[in-house]
């Protein structure tokens, strides 16, 4: 063995003796170890990750190295940088060493099939195929993502193994699923090899493979590809029964490229050819002209196609789409008879329509607007028979309540909106509700619901404990704490991912053990422990699960406190000090900080908006300009006061741009203050609780209302909260 060969081997045996635990490498590096605080350990790993992030790999190494058998509450995520560490630098024997010794300490662990993968890597860059083999195979039934990825180093593992047979259709799916991926062009290659030595295992081609094919490049925005393709397929199968899916398709890849002319000429050629043989594909053709009129403002032109669809093919499916749009038009142009009537068409012929209950909903509310009062009752009235718990509910029974008003029908509207108070507490319409009752001067009945307890998390988590079989509780509580040390050092995807794994195994217990008040419990508990941690989001999303089981279960009683899981409140500090200085009620802020960002301060929007209050950097940029604000960059946006700052300031110019108005104001946040042009009126007093009904965005519509009802309830929870 020479010199260089020598040294390597020994060093490769040392890392394996280190990650053994026979004694602590760190050794090496000095004589005597003093023994770190918790806070020290916390520091030293953050620290770490940081170097880590900055490519100071063989720094971040050494950190990581410092904390070996020293940091017992997160000794396996030391051991998981450390390797990780040395694959960064390109020490892959190293690293696989490293790595194979985190899988054989912790086999099942929530980094285990990550861990799997990089090895699995490692094998494969060393061109150990048969060992990378069965790695890839078990990740790719895992739930690790990067699909593409696996489903390449499996293919190409397959054939340099000689599993041809195996490689050729696993390659194939990859081109013809993930066309948009990086590895299409290696694995075409790769399969032009094969196939040259092996062409009876060429794939058949059908209409459903070179269909699919074509759609999936349209998803993946490949559109001149999927014209090409949609084009073949057409050539290959002219008589196709689903030569009108591929003529739809390839409409929409033509305007996808900026090509409108020549994707509604596509339309309008599919309608006049398939209105007798497929009338199915011609009217949605025609549906989809109405509709591109209808996008681009165009209501004449949308109108006369969605009449036609109704006239011309009222057996389709898309006769009901055509009544609801038809609806929507003429209620936007201020026809309000005539959108009832259309809305009202279509739920006498299409009842079992998706739009049946918006289809009741929006026939109220458009008698209500044209004051025709009692025909408005009725609409309402029969939405709520159809669907008592529906997405409409709450809307149908309180304008059904204000249109009985309108009728001096006030002892018929008390009953209405008391069964608002019974059964959708804390809801937007409940909060409107109150404001009626206050008008009628009826006595208020107090219809919250109990908030119950909220009992500090660790005195819950041992509450919670004693409800579990030993060994269940055994297995989660090490993956519990992790998560909250997790935490504390920052690293939040990690934390999530604990307690993921914590939510496996309670859902794996239940399975097997279905008990409903303890299945809630344990939603219970791990919303708490998103809260814990600082991940609002998912515990917010777990109440309406909570919820559904105590309903179904018919449970009397649940103990604890969902309202706070719903309704979290992070940075009041933050928030109370800059709602003042700009003269907002801080509840209004913390509502729309939990519609926004669920308090994540490093959220980022698909329209680019960032931070805990979604500022758009050109707002942010404005702003701060406005305010004063310093050495501004659009990286300020993820810090809490900055966002915070910049937002309120935001808010407060829109409230005293719309003279008060918040429902505009809190339209504009969202939509921009001039698109609330199209829904509030030049002049004149404004009723903004029935304009916030007629906008025409539902994101925004139902953004206002989501807004003023956090608003409530977090005065309602926090009411207590210092506001100096």
């Amino acid at each position: 063995m020479n010199s260089m060969k020598k040294k390597e081997f020994i060093r490769i045996v040392a890392v394996c003796i280190c990650w053994s635990g026979l004694f602590p490498f760190s050794l090496w590096a000095q004589d005597a170890v003093q023994p770190l605080s918790l806070d020290d350990k916390r520091i030293a790993f953050r620290e770490g990750v940081n170097l880590l992030e900055k490519k100071k790999y063989e720094k971040a190494y050494q950190q990581f190295l410092s904390l070996h058998n020293r940091y017992d509450e997160l000794q396996d995520y030391v051991s998981y940088f450390l390797a990780f560490s040395l694959k960064q630098q390109g020490n892959d024997l190293e690293a696989l060493a490293a790595f194979q010794e985190f899988l054989s300490q912790f086999p099942s662990h929530p980094l285990s099939d990550e861990v799997r993968f990089l090895v699995a890597d490692i094998l494969f860059e060393s061109e150990k195929y048969a060992e990378a083999l069965p790695l890839y195979q078990h990740v790719s039934k895992s739930s690790i993502g990067r699909t593409a990825d696996v489903l390449y180093k499996l293919g190409v593992t397959l054939m340099y193994t000689q599993n041809t047979q195996k490689a050729v259709p696993i390659l194939h799916t990859l081109v013809t699923t993930y066309p948009g991926s990086r590895h299409v062009k290696p694995a075409q290659a790769a399969l032009r090899e094969l196939l040259k030595s092996h062409p009876e295992l060429t794939p058949v081609h059908t209409e459903t493979t070179l269909l699919d094919y074509a759609n999936a490049l349209s998803r993946a925005r490949l559109y001149s590809s999927a014209i090409k393709q949609y084009s073949f397929f057409q050539a290959q199968y002219p008589n196709s029964e689903r030569i009108g899916e591929s003529e739809l398709g390839l409409a929409e890849a033509y305007f996808r490229l900026g090509q409108t002319t020549r994707g509604m000429k596509k339309l309008e050629e599919t309608v006049a050819h398939y209105r007798e043989s497929q009338p199915n594909v011609a009217a949605k053709a025609l549906y989809t002209i109405g509709m591109k009129h209808w996008y681009a403002d165009r209501n004449r032109q949308a109108k006369r196609v969605m009449q036609r669809i109704v006239k011309e093919f009222r057996a389709t499916e898309w006769s009901d789409n055509a009544h609801y749009v038809l609806g929507r038009i003429y209620q936007s142009s201020r026809d309000y008879q005539a959108a009832a009537q259309w809305y009202a068409s279509l739920y006498k012929r299409h009842a079992e329509s998706s739009f049946a209950e918006e289809a009741l909903w929006r026939a109220g509310w458009s008698w209500y607007i044209a004051l025709h009062f009692p025909k408005a009752v009725e609409a309402f009235s029969q939405g709520i028979v159809i669907s008592p718990d529906g997405e409409y509910a709450g809307e149908s029974l309180y304008w059904k309540g204000r249109a009985l008003e309108r009728q001096t029908k006030n002892d018929a509207a008390l009953t209405t909106y008391r069964q608002i108070m019974a059964a959708f507490p804390g809801n937007y319409y409940a909060i409107r509700t109150q404001d009626r009752l206050t008008v009628l001067q009826a006595a208020m009945e107090n219809n919250q619901r109990s908030f119950q307890a909220s009992p500090e998390f660790q005195a819950l988590l041992a509450e919670f404990s004693q409800t579990l079989p030993f060994r269940i509780s055994q297995e989660i509580e090490p993956h519990i704490a992790k998560s909250i040390e997790l935490h504390h050092v920052q690293h939040d995807a990690f934390a999530q991912k604990e307690v993921e794994w914590v939510r496996m195994l309670l859902e794996r217990h239940f399975t097997n053990e279905p008990n409903a008040e303890s299945q809630a419990l344990s939603l219970y508990v791990l919303g708490r422990l998103y809260s814990h941690i600082r991940l609002y989001l998912p515990a917010i999303q777990l109440v309406p699960k909570i919820e559904r089981i105590l309903t179904t279960a018919n449970i009397q009683g649940f103990p604890y406190n969902r309202k706070r899981l719903s309704y979290p409140l992070d940075y009041w500090e933050l928030i109370r000090r800059y709602a003042s200085s700009n003269q907002l009620d801080p509840f209004l802020v913390a509502g729309i900080i939990r519609q926004e960002s669920a308090y994540n301060p490093t959220a980022r929007s698909s329209a680019n908006a960032r931070g805990l209050m979604q500022i758009l950097p050109t707002t942010g940029r404005r702003v701060a300009k406005q305010i004063g604000l310093k050495n501004f960059r659009t990286a300020n946006l993820y810090d809490p006061e900055t966002s915070i700052a910049l937002g309120t300031a935001y808010l407060a110019g829109l409230i005293e741009q719309f003279d008060g108005d918040v429902f505009r104001a809190v339209a504009g946040y969202n939509a921009g203050p001039k698109a609330t042009n199209k829904w509030w009126p030049a002049g004149g007093k404004a009723d903004s609780e029935e304009i916030t009904e007629n906008i025409t965005y539902r994101e925004t519509r139902n953004y206002v209302k989501h807004v003023l009802r956090n608003q409530y309830n977090y005065r309602v929870i926090y009411g207590d909260l210092p506001n100096e």
